[in-house]
């Protein structure tokens, strides 16, 4: 982060997320196509996780980084709380369609689980393509919000590269200023970890 800059691995982060999500939603015709989107949007995730956290505090004021890296794992939870709870939905509502096609069928299927090896053919298949375009219409929607969030990663602003050193290195400084004269214990557990 500090030689290519937080920013810039966001906004890498955010293109491979979506490229990621966009293979899974509309290309995966095959497991390896499925895989490769997978493998896009981790190591997109991973690229944009500890820079945004980075890019924050390097902006907090001081004193308050505390706060500002709170703020940022409570925004992180909440878009993930609420990407489950919109796909659960969507999921919901193919299964509900399902349920309204199978409901009365000419072998009684009620459209749940519990009987399903013992339906027709024909409804384990409407039961895959349904529960399939549930999935699908979870990733296209989860492919939107990651290309706002690559659009969003343009406008982030980063600290100025002769602004100083972040707040987070002080306990560091104040350590290697304040010197330490070992206790007992402390001599004890440095013999035990040498000893392990």
């Amino acid at each position: 982060m500090g030689r290519v800059g937080g920013k810039r691995l966001v906004v890498l982060g955010m293109g491979l997320t979506a490229l990621g999500l966009f293979v899974m939603a509309y290309l995966a015709s095959a497991l390896w196509l499925l895989l490769l989107g997978l493998f896009l949007l981790g190591v997109g995730l991973g690229l944009v996780q500890g820079p945004l956290s980075y890019l924050a505090l390097g902006l907090a004021p001081q004193g308050s980084q505390g706060q500002v890296s709170s703020l940022v794992s409570l925004t992180r939870s909440l878009g993930a709380a609420a990407g489950i709870t919109v796909s659960g939905v969507l999921l919901a509502r193919r299964s509900q369609e399902l349920a309204a096609l199978t409901a009365g069928g000419p072998v009684g299927f009620s459209g749940g689980t519990g009987n399903l090896a013992e339906a027709p053919a024909f409804v384990r298949s409407l039961l895959q393509g349904t529960l399939g375009e549930g999935v699908l219409d979870g990733w296209r929607l989860a492919f939107l919000a990651a290309l706002l969030g690559f659009a969003a990663a343009f406008l982030l602003r980063e600290r100025p590269a002769g602004a100083g050193e972040p707040a987070v290195k002080a306990p560091a400084e104040a350590s290697a200023r304040t010197p330490v004269s070992p206790s007992r214990w402390g001599a004890g557990f440095k013999a035990f970890a040498e000893a392990g």
